[in-house]
């Protein structure tokens, strides 16, 4: 019997090829299936139905491997992208007129903050520089955001980073927080 995440697999291609899934999505949808699939035993491996049903104790095992390498909302992420794959294979990948017929919801981009500030009437200089400040940490393509949170309420660092960081720009960065913490500690801002 034909391995389940290689159903599933086929599944994304097949998806984003008639453009049923969008190419980032089909890129998540596949990072997320294979962190999951070293957990599955051989009755999962065979059954998509059997992997659905297994769900929740498979995340639990891949939580508990993966709790110190990746964020509860990052796990907690993965596992609702791999539960929308198998809900979409079980509904459309399994009959090729349904599969056709599928129209998924098409998301459009939102008018960024930016664009709506720049645009109101009466927006004030400290109103753009907010919202410049937020854009600035929002991640574009090629890029990752980092939210680390901090002692305090409601006190966070935000990295945004290159997906192809390279160790030197790593020493970089560490060096200019290490940089800054000096300054504080000096009594400096």
């Amino acid at each position: 019997m034909k391995d389940s995440t290689i159903t599933l697999k086929e599944f994304i291609d097949s998806a984003q090829r008639s453009r049923k899934y969008p190419d980032n999505t089909a890129a998540a949808l596949r990072v997320a299936l294979r962190l999951f699939e070293s957990e599955l035993n051989d009755e999962e491996k065979t059954s998509v139905e059997k992997l659905r049903d297994n769900l929740d104790s498979i995340y639990h095992s891949v939580y508990e491997k993966n709790k110190t390498k990746y964020s509860a909302g990052s796990l907690d992420a993965y596992r609702k992208r791999v539960s929308k794959l198998i809900k979409d294979y079980l509904n459309y990948g399994t009959d090729p007129a349904k599969m056709n017929s599928w129209s998924p919801p098409v998301r459009r981009p939102s008018v960024s903050r930016r664009s709506r500030s720049t645009n109101a009437p009466g927006t004030n200089k400290q109103e753009k520089d907010e919202s410049s400040d937020e854009l600035a940490t929002v991640a574009t393509p090629g890029t990752t955001r980092i939210d680390w949170p901090l002692s305090g309420e409601g006190r966070k660092a935000v990295l945004v980073l290159p997906l192809d960081l390279s160790k030197d720009e790593a020493e970089t960065i560490k060096k200019l927080i290490g940089l800054r913490v000096a300054d504080s500690e000096e009594g400096g801002n």
